[in-house]
This record gives C-alpha cells, structure tokens and sequence, in this order.
C-alpha cells in the first residue's frame, strides 16, 4: 500500500502527522491510502484510493466559496472510499450521494508513540484550543470548572495544553510526543478540540448549556480523585488502556476499515 500525506495547514503537533501507515508490513499493493486535508483527488486511477478525512464536519462550515469545501466535493467524485470519525457526517453524505462513499472509523494510534508509563504529578490534564468570540466550551464551562477544583481540591495541580492563547496554559506548542508524555502524568485528562459556536450555530448554545455543565464536571473530578485507585476507577483504566492499545491502533484500523475493501 503506497501512502501520500500533504500535511499542509496542519499543526506540527496534529495526531494526523503521526500515524505512519507508511510502516505497515504486508499491506495490499492494489490500494493507495491519502491523508492531508489539501489532496484533491488520486494520482493512480487504477488503484483502490481510499482517503482519511479526519476533519469533517469542519469542511462544510465555510461554504461553497471556501477551498476545503471544494476540496471535499472533489474527493467524494474521485476517491472510492473516504473514511470519517464523525458519524453523522457519514449517514448523511452517504445519503445524498446514494452511494457508501464514506465510511465510519474510529482515530488510530501508532504504538510506537505510547509514553513510557509515569508517577501521576497531575490532577487534571486539559488539551484543545482555547479561542473565540462566541460561546466557546473551554471559556464557558472547562475554564470556570479549573478554577473551582482550585479551592475545592487540595494543591490541585493541572497541566493544559494549547495552540492558542489559553487560559492557563503552561505547555502551549508542545510536540506530540511531549503532549502524550505530559498526559500520562495525569490522573484525569479532558481532551476537547475547540467548540466555539459562530453566529450561523446559536440555535445550539442552549442544548450546549444543558450538555455541559460547569458543576456536573467539578463533580466528576472530585469523585475520581476521591476514588482513583478504588476498583471502580481502576478497572476503568485498565480496560480502557487496553482496548485503546489492542484494537484502536494503526494496524488494527488497516485491518478493520482497507485489508478487505
């Protein structure tokens, strides 16, 4: 299987860049597999190309006179199978195109970046961006939730990872490595991507209000503190890191999703 990446708009530290499907041994040579959101269309019309496209919905936001968008449309005539880890996205495409271009999957992870295992230092861990002049999930709900776990928790100790401006940050433009070295200090981690609502989405903001709330988060990081190394907790960490390891992995997504396409 060749691979073609086109990293272009991407940010050094994006988990795309580090998958290396490139290494996979014993792969079909009858497909080509592309990932970068600037590829257009195939180089090979008469291998199976498959493209991983994990930005959607984002591509669809700017319009019809914004470049991914076109970019999109692009891909969905030209490529024969796209995959996306966003469901509905998925369900709905297929429906309009009336064919099963696009294809559900979940985020893989290349084991050779697994952090060596570490003393917990952290709390909490907090990675997204950190912007926005609309209702912005980070500032309204995770921000004020680290500032009660301040008087609630004893000398909590967090560590926030940013590629904007945070709140608090102390690791901004950190490397993927560093990040996921960073994490595994932590008891707790919240990874959210950015979820700012723009004026075209504030029909959302209050079904966002209900979903996420400051107190029901606080909450839950006070009972896992509490109870961290209780079985409760434990067992979930376990079976987590497990799961992850075994059948979200880079191999395991070639095995699932392209082997027998």
């Amino acid at each position: 299987m060749d691979v073609y990446t086109d990293f272009a708009r991407t940010y050094e530290w994006d988990p795309v860049r580090n998958l290396h499907f490139d290494e996979l041994e014993s792969t079909r040579d009858d497909v080509d597999l592309y990932i970068g959101m600037r590829h257009q269309k195939p180089i090979n019309s008469d291998k199976i190309n498959v493209f991983i496209d994990f930005e959607q919905p984002n591509t669809w936001y700017g319009g019809p006179e914004d470049e991914p968008f076109g970019h999109a449309l692009s891909r969905e005539r030209t490529f024969d199978k796209i995959f996306s880890i966003h469901e509905p996205v998925v369900i709905k495409r297929n429906q309009i195109l009336a064919t099963e271009r696009y294809g559900y999957c979940f985020f893989p992870f290349n084991l050779k970046h697994e952090p060596k295992e570490k003393e917990k230092e952290y709390d909490l861990f907090f990675s997204g961006h950190w912007y926005g002049d609309n209702y912005c999930l980070q500032r309204e709900v995770i921000g004020p939730a680290i500032e009660s776990l301040k008087t609630e928790i004893e000398n909590f100790n967090f560590f926030a990872v940013s590629g904007y401006n945070a709140w608090g940050t102390n690791g901004r433009d950190l490397s993927y490595d560093d990040k996921l070295r960073e994490n595994s200090k932590s008891r707790i981690s919240i990874a959210y991507n950015h979820q700012e609502t723009s004026p075209r989405f504030h029909d959302n903001i209050p079904m966002l209000q209900r979903e996420y709330e400051k107190d029901d988060l606080v909450s839950k990081v006070i009972d896992i503190s509490e109870n961290y190394h209780s079985d409760k907790y434990q067992n979930i960490i376990k079976a987590g890191y497990e799961h992850t390891k075994n059948e979200h992995n880079t191999q395991q997504f070639y095995n699932k999703y392209i082997k027998d396409l």
